[in-house]
């Protein structure tokens, strides 16, 4: 199998009852549109009414999904012994905790050096490996007697549970989180093969090609920002920030990721059938065998999110990646303008992280932080539905969402020059309009708003979705393209614009200690 087998092979599977290329978000734009609220009074609820789904872009592909689902039901990964034979919770019940674990071992070892004397000097190494530091005292009494008698290996066996307890001890992850962690290895690897297949079967290549270059026009755009912006000519960093700014990349390397993927599951699934064909004689080798592949396998560095089905964007500086929806929507879209408000503001926010994280360009504005805070803060003062938030947490998100429109509005200008307020009949509003409507697709939720907060109890990062829809009224094309009256409530919520960078924004900023 080459890299390229994947891509040709799944490509060419298709079934007669592909499903026909369409434009989701001009169909999320005619269906959920609510014409009885005035888009300058709530551009959310305007554009997302109480009537749509929870999430209508995943309901429109739901068809696409469920057609490239079924291409997989006879995939090599739906039959891996290693995932489908065996049972967490009862590997639960035998090392749920030390002592447990060590009466495993004890037993395991007790079987085996009964049974199979000879394989007493590769079971040490074995147990060296599970349970982290070296056990000698069992190595002893293998050198001291080379055919074991029953009574041996229960001396042996008894030593051996003395010193795993002891180890066990000094390992901050316990025998069952090893196992755990070793299973939810295994499902992100049959997750990113699933997620690789399904752009492969739809074949979104040429989307993915399409955000590739939106991606370098984005970079460009919001380098030629910087060049503009003050604070960083007075700082004379403009240089440094391109260099950083300039090893953004697309992840897309599909073909490379499969092989790599499907080569690693090759070879845990090998492992784990010949070891229990190997020590099919004792007690629950299924679990011993899962333990030895837990502690001996290195996983290569591949997340599945990189290929993900989900509408969102990551950044893992330098590389950034996208979901499938933004890959189909690029290639079957039928206007630029609600490619770039759907995706183009998506790859905006995305690469804003870079260009907004503290780590990276260690420089803050005391001004703008502010500014993307009030605005926020007013927004959701002014059209809270279940509930909204604005703190710190939020400010990295926040920021970039101004950035990915700002810069995406850009890229629109760019594109279409004086046609931007051209009607096109289909959805019977200009190119500008169509923009901000996609843009607010991407949030849509028949679901009143409202904040996550996690497990530890902090905010999730990411404000409520109306939030980060309707903060939309500071940036002045959006007067503009509805036409809003100063006093209308889009317009009363909206603070200056805030300019991270470029010629308008601060002449100085500070640089974090």
């Amino acid at each position: 199998m080459n890299a390229d087998t994947p891509q040709n092979f799944f490509v060419s599977c298709y079934a007669s009852d592909h499903p026909e290329p369409f434009d989701f978000i001009e169909d999320a734009i005619l269906k959920y549109v609510n014409h009885s609220v005035d888009p300058c009074d709530n551009f959310y609820r305007h554009a997302c009414s109480f009537d749509s789904p929870p999430n209508p872009i995943e309901a429109s592909l739901e068809s696409v999904i469920e057609y490239a689902k079924k291409l997989q039901n006879d995939s090599f990964w739906n039959k891996l012994e290693i995932i489908n034979n065996f049972d967490l919770q009862k590997m639960y019940t035998l090392i749920g905790d030390d002592e447990s674990a060590a009466d495993f071992y004890q037993g395991v070892f007790m079987k085996i050096c009964e049974t199979r004397s000879e394989m007493v000097p590769e079971l040490v190494e074995i147990f060296n490996i599970l349970s982290t530091y070296p056990n000698k005292q069992v190595y002893k009494v293998y050198k001291k007697k080379r055919e074991l008698s029953g009574e041996d290996c229960g001396v042996s066996a008894a030593k051996l549970k003395e010193t795993i307890l002891e180890n066990l001890s000094k390992n901050q992850i316990r025998a069952w989180q090893l196992a755990f962690g070793f299973n939810l290895h295994i499902g992100d690897f049959i997750a990113l093969l699933k997620n690789i297949r399904v752009h492969l079967d739809v074949d979104v290549r040429q989307g993915i090609n399409g955000v590739r270059e939106l991606v370098i026009s984005t970079v460009e755009a919001a380098g030629n920002l910087v060049k503009d912006t003050p604070w960083a000519k007075n700082e004379h960093v403009v240089a440094k920030i391109e260099n950083i700014t300039s090893q953004l990349h697309i992840h897309d390397n599909y073909g490379k990721d499969f092989q790599l993927a499907v080569d690693t599951l090759v070879n845990v699934e090998k492992s784990f059938v010949l070891c229990k064909t190997m020590f099919g004689f004792v007690e629950h080798a299924d679990l011993f065998c899962f333990l030895i592949g837990a502690r001996t396998t290195t996983f290569p560095e591949l997340k599945s999110f990189y290929f993900s089905q989900a509408d969102n964007g990551v950044n893992f500086h330098p590389s950034v990646a996208f979901g499938f929806p933004n890959y189909y929507h690029f290639q079957h879209g039928r206007e630029m303008a609600t490619k770039l408000g759907y995706t183009g503001t998506t790859v905006g926010h995305e690469v804003g992280h870079t260009f907004f994280d503290n780590e990276l360009l260690p420089y803050f504005s005391k001004s703008v932080e502010d500014c993307v805070q009030n605005q926020f803060s007013k927004t959701c003062v002014e059209f809270q539905e279940a509930s909204c938030a604005t703190s710190f947490e939020f400010l990295d998100e926040n920021g970039a969402d101004i950035f990915g429109v700002q810069v995406a509005y850009k890229l629109l200008q760019d594109y279409y020059g004086s046609k931007i307020t051209d009607k096109f009949e289909r959805l019977q509003m200009t190119h500008e309009q169509s923009f901000f409507y996609s843009y607010a697709m991407s949030f849509c939720s028949g679901n009143p708003s409202s904040v996550s907060i996690g497990d530890d109890g902090l905010f999730e990062g990411h404000s409520a979705h109306n939030v980060r829809v309707n903060v939309v009224a500071q940036h002045p094309a959006f007067q503009k393209a509805f036409n809003c009256p100063a006093d209308s409530r889009m317009m009363k919520s909206a603070t200056k614009q805030c300019h991270i960078y470029g010629d308008k924004a601060p002449e100085t900023r500070k640089r974090r200690h």
